[in-house]
């Protein structure tokens, strides 16, 4: 049977509630929540893609002195109040409904600021663009790749990350590349090829946080 604290001990009682309520990763320091990375419609088996950007933002953040809130904690708010507007998307037109969309974004930013005391949001994503190239060399979001041929366009993968401070307003934004999406038009990469390379992986993730790092002091 659990004994009661004594009530002489207001000191110890008061350490207790304050432990409680702040978790002990994000009692010290700037906490910045983390979304789960968001992945290009169409890609294959995108779980292993997630975890690898995941656990690259999330080492990158901490060596900067940064606390970071998981991924699964915004991601687990934001299935909740996606459900509870019943899905922001127009069933008909397949558009965002803007009023639906801004009640599952504020009041997920609401609760990771309440729940974890955060400073900032970053919600990173994995986009596909194309690169118009010539010369056999395909450059984009400070990144390149040598391809055959004289030119040409190819699409390519790049990690984009937006960040936003308590009030919901954008402090920054930045872009990195990954790698391509294909080598020849027409032709993709095999998918148990891509994301495969941990330097252009770890590189594309120091491109796309330099904006948000940029003049941070190490700690």
């Amino acid at each position: 049977m659990r004994r009661p604290l004594p009530i002489t001990a207001p000191a110890t009682i008061w350490f207790l509630v304050a432990s409680l309520a702040v978790p002990p990763a994000l009692a010290q320091g700037p906490a910045i929540a983390l979304s789960p990375v968001a992945t290009p419609y169409g890609l294959s088996d995108p779980a292993p893609v997630r975890a690898i950007f995941d656990s690259l933002i999330t080492v990158a953040l901490g060596k900067a002195g940064y606390r970071v809130v998981p991924a699964s904690e915004a991601g687990a708010l934001w299935r909740r109040l996606v459900d509870s507007v019943q899905g922001f998307y127009d069933p008909i037109t397949g558009e965002i409904v803007e009023a639906k969309y801004r009640a599952v974004h504020d009041g997920v930013l609401r609760q990771l600021v309440a729940r974890f005391g955060v400073q900032l949001w970053l919600r990173p994503s994995i986009e596909i663009l194309h690169v118009d190239f010539e010369g056999g060399k395909v450059v984009w979001d400070e990144t390149s790749e040598r391809v055959g041929g004289s030119g040409g366009s190819l699409p390519a993968f790049s990690l984009v990350v937006a960040v936003e401070d308590s009030a919901g307003v954008e402090t920054a934004s930045g872009r990195g590349g990954i790698q391509l999406a294909a080598k020849e038009p027409g032709k993709p990469v095999a998918r148990e090829k891509l994301f495969r390379d941990d330097d252009r992986n770890r590189k594309a993730v120091e491109r796309a946080l330099a904006p948000l790092l940029s003049g941070r002091p190490r700690p």
